[in-house]
């Protein structure tokens, strides 16, 4: 009998282990399976995906990762940054299509983010020019004021009227930066220099965005005209009137030979990969990330023929600067443009500053943000 009960004991012990081992195999061979398997991620834009500029960068980089990371896109155009729009557009991402990772290409899907982060805890958001995170909710953007700052050196050294356009879309933190960056850049080599901003209260309206242009160029004397459109089609203003421009997103020098002189340029590839492969390694971080120059994330185009030798040297040295960390765009003293002192000698404009609250035009700059002006008068 005792014999008996000892090997009943050991057949038992036998099965729990063999379960535990079963069960151990089960979830390891899922986990392989999950991570053979194509990746299914969805991603949303506000307009055209194949706009040339801003939704073009970002839809090149996903296309350009697909095979290499075995992904499964599901792509969602022209999704108006409305809560009501973008909400049904993500239930049916993870409901119908069953992905596991979002990314959402507008600054102005943050609200409707926060309440379908919540509903959907499993699912991994990435929020880009977002400012909110949550557990499963990051947002990203890069230091794009750095390339700003350089092909601000370039406009400040070119401009012979010292009159330098700026048309954008709205005045947020991430515009509000890089404009000011772009003039400081100006300024750095051209004191005397004046940006004038003007607003055209959409990213991607060819109208409005030609007649703001023009209007513009036909109440100031400029010779230099640059942007912050998801499009080009101030730069189309500038060649036919025959006037040099900078560009953003992408290097159009082919299209525009005679009249870009650089752009400030994205390189997406890199950071989503990055992204991705931390996603499939259970690394996912519900952080912000503002990646440098440095990362390669942001960066300038060539140089065009145009641009003599000594500016050259100028943008080479301040890119320098830049990457080697020694020294920030944001760096102390600056003064508002009315005069005030913003940012004391040798203190940095916070980071949580430039990407959340960032509302005040630095000195050089004529045009507005609606904004209320503290701080200490300049002497």
């Amino acid at each position: 009998m005792k014999k008996l009960v000892i090997e009943f004991a050991l057949v038992l012990i036998v099965i729990i282990l063999g379960s535990f081992w079963w069960g151990h195999e089960l979830e390891k061979n899922n986990f392989l399976q999950e991570n053979q398997e194509s990746l299914r991620v969805g991603v949303i834009f506000a307009n055209s995906m194949q706009d040339g500029g801003w939704n073009q960068q970002q839809y090149d980089a996903f296309q350009g990762l697909q095979q290499e990371l075995g992904l499964q896109l599901f792509y969602r155009e022209n999704v108006p940054e409305l809560d009501l729009s973008i909400e049904p557009v993500v239930d049916e991402l993870v409901q119908k299509k069953h992905v596991r990772v979002i990314f959402a290409l507008s600054y102005g899907y943050g609200n409707a983010l926060q309440r379908l982060a919540a509903r959907y805890p499993d699912i991994r958001f990435f929020h880009i020019t977002g400012i909110q995170q949550r557990e499963n909710l990051a947002t990203y953007f890069g230091r794009m004021y750095q390339a700003r700052y350089l092909t601000g050196i370039v406009a400040g050294m070119q401009t012979k009227t010292n009159q330098i356009g700026y048309v954008a879309a709205y005045p947020f933190p991430e515009v509000i930066r890089d404009i000011d960056a772009f003039t400081l850049g100006v300024r750095s080599v051209n004191p005397a220099a004046i940006v004038h901003v003007r607003w055209t209260w959409s990213w991607d309206d060819e109208a409005k965005e030609k007649r703001t242009s023009e209007k513009l160029l036909s109440s100031e004397n400029i010779d230099v005209l640059t942007q912050h459109q998801n499009r080009d089609y101030p730069i189309q203003i500038a060649e036919e009137h025959h006037i040099y421009a900078i560009g953003y997103h992408a290097d159009h020098s082919a299209e525009y030979p005679d009249t870009l002189l650089t752009s400030a340029i994205w390189n997406w590839s890199s950071f989503y990969r990055q992204r991705l492969i931390e996603y499939r390694e259970g690394r996912f971080s519900g952080k912000n990330y503002f990646d440098d120059m440095a990362s390669g994330l942001v960066d300038i185009a060539p140089l065009s023929a145009a641009v003599p030798a000594e500016t050259r040297e100028k943008v080479a040295s301040a890119r320098q600067r830049i990457e080697s960390g020694s020294w920030d765009v944001f760096h102390g003293p600056i003064y508002d443009q009315n005069g005030w002192l913003r940012v004391r000698p040798e203190e940095n404009i916070p980071d949580q500053v430039l990407v959340e609250s960032m509302d005040w035009f630095v000195q050089g700059i004529e045009g507005t943000t609606w904004q209320p002006v503290i701080g200490e008068k300049e002497e």
